[in-house]
């Protein structure tokens, strides 16, 4: 019985390792599309995750959310709402359905200072940094939902990040496809296969007969 139950598992890990690394080798090629493309497409998130390049996003610095550490409380992980260049400036109303976590430094150092003022200075600051503040660009990475996400990452998020959508997306900024996680998964099921295929049953013991004569 034991010796099933070890196989089945082998196997199980064998064949969701080998099936998480083809879907990230299909993945691996970006998916170009605009953010209104992917905000439009509700039907077809599932599509959508893996490898993704965003060709027309805008970022908004004066809305980015910071996690900071250290003893100097420096910056170390920034999250920006990504906007679609056709959206409204500023406009502080609509939930966040897409979000970019990145550690980019140049996006780093702009989000420190932002961080550091004051919102009368930040106003009179955007008047004459307007390309530094309101980004336009193209954003690869891997986007995840929230079901693909890490708890840790997941429950960050919720408590950092104001307003966000029920189903929002996370863009991890200039991530790759990592094949790392599969192969030990798939290596580690195989092992378990293999000892489960190569283990002896122990013979149940044999009980001792009565040999005393009548």
């Amino acid at each position: 019985m034991w010796k099933n139950i070890i196989m089945l598992c082998g196997f199980l890990l064998l064949v969701g390792g080998m099936y998480q690394a083809y879907f990230l080798l299909k993945n691996a090629t970006p998916q170009q599309m605009t953010v209104a493309e992917f905000l439009g497409s509700h039907d077809d998130y599932h599509r959508h995750l893996g490898t993704v390049l965003l060709t027309d996003a805008r970022l908004n610095l004066l809305k980015a959310v910071v996690i900071t550490g250290g003893k100097e409380n420096r910056i170390k992980k920034l999250y920006l709402p990504i906007e679609s260049i056709e959206s409204i400036e500023f406009l502080q109303g609509d939930k966040v359905s897409l979000l970019l976590d990145t550690s980019d430094v140049k996006l780093l150092n702009i989000a420190s200072k932002i961080y550091r003022m004051s919102k009368k200075e930040q106003r009179q600051y955007v008047v004459h940094h307007r390309q530094e503040l309101l980004q336009e660009r193209e954003l690869g990475g891997i986007m995840l939902d929230r079901h693909s996400m890490r708890t840790s990452r997941l429950q960050e998020i919720r408590t950092v990040v104001p307003g966000l959508a029920d189903d929002f997306f996370v863009l991890r900024h200039q991530a790759k496809v990592s094949l790392v996680r599969s192969l030990i998964i798939s290596i580690l099921g195989l092992f378990i296969l293999t000892f489960g295929l190569f283990r002896e049953e122990k013979a149940e013991p044999v009980p001792p007969t009565d040999s005393t004569p009548a």
